[in-house]
């Protein structure tokens, strides 16, 4: 099979995908039967045909297994997710209301905090990931035990995500910061700024994943601004980085 995507789906259109770049990736998309989607590819977006589209060629896709190796961040993955679904979005002839199942399959010792920080970017819990269309196992399961979590996961389309997190606190008080920067009110700068340090309280780590990359930089460089800016010590521009505003260091998906 040529692995020319996503033109080899044209003929073979797969009902699973994996996605990875190292040996158990390879092996997995063996056990499945199907090609492997190298992470570059995936995140550099699929190709449209010589008219500019793109071919429906996804409509039976259903299950995602995304592999990550050990130097991947919660936020990397993350961004893998967003891919999935812009690969999805375009060639699927139902577009965000496509149903998938996507799993993740995280390497043995990685931690709790790299599944936390994905479920954390979700909205999601632990206990409710597979009913809401997602899974985290452990590279080191059983195979059998990992194929069965992969098969239980209830494949969901992308609208309900977008109301989970439309509906969380953490993106609400990040949004509500980047509505009150793009306006140039001080005083709500201010009191969004609280309600941010005050959402994250204990958990200031996970800015990171609300973060443009370099996501770990920008996540430090908010966290100093906000410990300033709600003592209205700082403008809304940092005095340590003045050609930036803490908009420039979130995500574009606080920009609606």
């Amino acid at each position: 099979m040529s692995l020319n995507y996503p033109g080899c789906w044209i003929t073979y259109p797969p009902n699973v995908l994996v996605v990875g770049d190292g040996v158990f990736a390879s092996a997995l998309a063996q056990v499945f039967g199907v090609g492997i989607l190298r992470t570059s590819e995936m995140l550099a977006g699929p190709d449209p045909n010589e008219g500019g589209g793109y071919p429906k060629v996804l409509g039976s896709l259903k299950r995602v297994c995304l592999v990550a190796g050990i130097w991947h961040t919660a936020t990397d993955l993350l961004r893998w997710h967003d891919a999935v679904w812009d690969w999805v979005c375009k060639l699927s002839p139902d577009g965000d209301q496509h149903d998938l199942a996507v799993a993740w399959i995280l390497p043995p010792g990685c931690g709790a905090s790299l599944g936390e920080g994905i479920l954390t970017g979700l909205s999601l819990c632990g206990a409710d990931a597979p009913a809401e269309g997602h899974a985290i196992i452990p590279m080191d399961a059983p195979l059998a035990e990992m194929l069965a979590t992969v098969a239980r996961i209830t494949p969901s389309d992308l609208p309900p995500l977008r109301a989970r997190l439309a509906g969380d606190q953490r993106y609400g008080s990040l949004r509500a910061l980047w509505r009150a920067l793009e306006a140039g009110d001080g005083p709500g700068i201010r009191e969004a700024a609280s309600r941010v340090s005050e959402v994250f309280a204990g958990r200031e780590y996970l800015l990171d994943l609300f973060c443009r990359q370099p996501s770990h930089r920008n996540g430090n460089l908010l966290r100093k601004w906000l410990s300033k800016a709600v003592t209205g010590e700082v403008t809304p521009y940092s005095d340590d980085t003045p050609a930036e505003s803490p908009k420039d260091w979130l995500n574009d998906n606080f920009s609606f």
